[in-house]
């Protein structure tokens, strides 16, 4: 038995009426719009865009002999930030994929019983043959 899923009517009940559904699109529907911002600067953090501005930001700060000092608090303040970012999108991603599982799940469970359904059939169809066949001898 999978920990922390009962076996009550109540669950059965809600198997029963399962219909498929697009997790990447409920996922999207609840995210409020800070968590929006958050994905698209953690999307964009992680890019090589983000990589080349940085490096051409770099090349020109030292060019133009600005304070390193200054470059520094700056970095760190935008490392800080970032971060955030990034954990608040990690936190989303875990979101999501508890969606995902509690899906596979219930798709799962509702194969389970197709499956379950198909073999009592066959065993009926099975049974009905061979009730004819002792009949005909």
């Amino acid at each position: 038995m999978i920990p922390g899923v009962g076996s009550g009517s109540k669950q059965k009940e809600n198997m029963e009426h399962f219909s498929p559904f697009n997790v990447n699109k409920m996922h999207t529907s609840q995210m409020s719009p800070s968590d929006r911002i958050a994905a698209l600067i953690a999307q964009f953090s992680g890019s090589m865009l983000f990589v080349y501005l940085h490096v051409a930001w770099f090349i020109l700060w030292f060019f133009l002999h600005f304070d390193i000092n200054l470059l520094t608090l700056i970095v760190s303040l935008e490392a800080i930030f970032l971060s955030a970012f990034i954990m608040i999108n990690q936190k989303q991603s875990d979101k999501k994929n508890r969606l995902e599982l509690d899906h596979d799940y219930k798709i799962n469970m509702q194969a389970e019983r197709d499956i379950q359904a198909l073999h009592k059939k066959q065993d009926t169809l099975r049974q009905e043959i061979l009730d004819e066949l002792r009949k005909k001898k």
